[in-house]
């Protein structure tokens, strides 16, 4: 089995455009994507694109697509082993001995389930393309749905498709195509009805979304429904093998590349979110599938060398509760920037809607004990400020009342605060943030550094 560290390198350091030329294709570059005739089918009109920055490839042809190692499996039907191998020896001159490929009889087995539950992902995601495609009613409903979401371009080259509203459809493709039902069921895709005793596939009138991992291979699906009186808007795939929802990060295979390059990542309320961003060039946005971070995709970044980044994240605008100051999606990120910090990461926090960020505090004086807290973590704030200059003596006091703050709302740290004491009102420009770059230790929050940037 092939080290993961090693299809890092090459999808890393290995340039597409340069690897596409090799094989005879003539790109002519537009800004930040070369075009040029397929080489997977004939054409006189170039189709195939080559995005430079995100380091993928799309042809609007045909509809193939992929990263450079999928490229040269294409080009050269060789396994995803094999063309990691070749990659390696050509362009980094690394040259792997066949005992470096080689797996236990478990390995072996592990890794021909997992493949062929990504092959029955590819075939699926064709055959919901190809539904979108067609001129039924139900096809041309969810065609504008999509469009009114995203741009065209980016719904093919992301092959966005559809599932019909029928309970037997992709069974019958699946059988056609020769698919294991048996795993699609272990995939959660068919279900076994208790009142008929036979299978049905889960998926019924709804976009269908495709969920890549780092090395753009299909591991999900989430759906989303056409009706909106639907009781679950979307439907995410189950975990399985293949994909875990705890450990998925949406859009991380096209984000990577730009992250490492601009040292920051959007962390987003869900994939329509980061879809749109990425639709509109910026591609560094991802999101879990949930709402809730968790310990292992923060550690997931860490893996892909992203520790460096700043993780600025974007509360949904949700309007408050009666009762509650913040709406669910501010409180997400409060919580999920809690995780972050505690995992190392420096987190930011913008938000587009002025009513919904925190920016400036009511006269009302704070508890004593929260006032203490904050008294506390504002004098080595204050301390650290004399070294590093990062506060200004007219902000100090507003600062100490916006440590205040962090402390009374980190249900993490303390669960005997108050938080009545706190009124935020929107008083600046959107796009304020609260910036804190370094973690907090467990219980006793110790905060090395928190700024109020304008």
């Amino acid at each position: 089995m092939i080290d993961k560290k090693y299809i890092d390198k090459v999808l890393d350091e290995v340039d597409l455009a340069e690897v596409v030329s090799d094989y005879g294709v003539k790109l002519q570059l537009r800004g930040h994507t070369a075009k040029g005739c397929c080489p997977f089918h004939q054409e006189d009109t170039p189709s195939f694109h080559v995005d430079t920055a995100k380091n993928l490839y799309h042809c609007f042809g045909c509809g193939k697509g992929g990263n450079v190692i999928n490229f040269v499996m294409e080009q050269d039907g060789l396994t995803f082993p094999l063309a990691v191998k070749k990659l390696l020896k050509e362009k980094l001159h690394i040259d792997l001995s066949d005992t470096d490929l080689q797996s236990t009889p478990e390995e072996e087995e592990r890794y021909k389930k997992l493949e062929s539950m990504r092959i029955i992902n590819e075939r699926l995601c064709a055959f919901f393309c190809q539904e979108i495609g067609k001129e039924t009613p139900d096809a041309k409903s969810a065609k504008a749905y999509m469009f009114s979401r995203w741009n065209e371009e980016y719904c093919k080259e992301k092959h966005i498709g559809y599932a019909p509203d029928n309970w037997t459809s992709v069974i019958d493709y699946a059988k056609k195509e020769g698919l294991c039902l048996e795993l699609m069921q272990e995939m959660g895709i068919l279900k076994l009805s208790e009142k008929t005793h036979s299978v049905y596939c889960v998926y019924r009138n709804r976009i269908m979304i495709p969920i890549r991992d780092r090395y753009s291979h299909i591991e999900g699906f989430t759906a989303r429904a056409i009706d909106d009186k639907s009781d679950c808007k979307y439907l995410n795939s189950a975990d399985s093998d293949l994909y875990c929802k705890s450990r998925s990060i949406f859009g991380i295979d096209t984000a990577i590349k730009k992250a490492r390059g601009d040292r920051k990542l959007y962390l987003v309320e869900g994939a329509p979110d980061v879809m749109k961003l990425q639709s509109v060039g910026i591609f560094n946005a991802i999101a879990s599938l949930g709402g809730s971070w968790t310990v292992n995709q923060f550690q997931k970044l860490k893996d892909y060398h992203l520790q460096d980044c700043t993780l600025c994240f974007m509360p949904d605008s949700d309007i408050p509760k009666d009762g509650e100051e913040l709406g669910a999606g501010f409180c997400n990120v409060i919580r999920n920037g809690a995780l972050a910090m505690q995992q190392g990461f420096t987190v930011s926090v913008k938000n587009s809607q002025r009513r919904l960020i925190p920016m400036s505090i009511s006269a009302t004086r704070p508890t004593s004990t929260n006032w203490k807290k904050g008294s506390s973590c504002y004098g080595h704030l204050r301390r650290s400020s004399i070294k590093t200059g990062l506060l200004r003596k007219s902000r100090r006091l507003s600062m100490k009342r916006a440590i205040c703050s962090c402390v009374s709302r980190m249900k993490p740290f303390w669960s005997d605060t108050s938080r009545n004491w706190l009124r935020w009102t929107a008083t600046r420009p959107s796009g304020d943030r609260l910036t804190i770059p370094q973690r907090s230790a467990s219980r006793n929050v110790s905060l090395r550094r928190i700024r109020k940037v304008a």
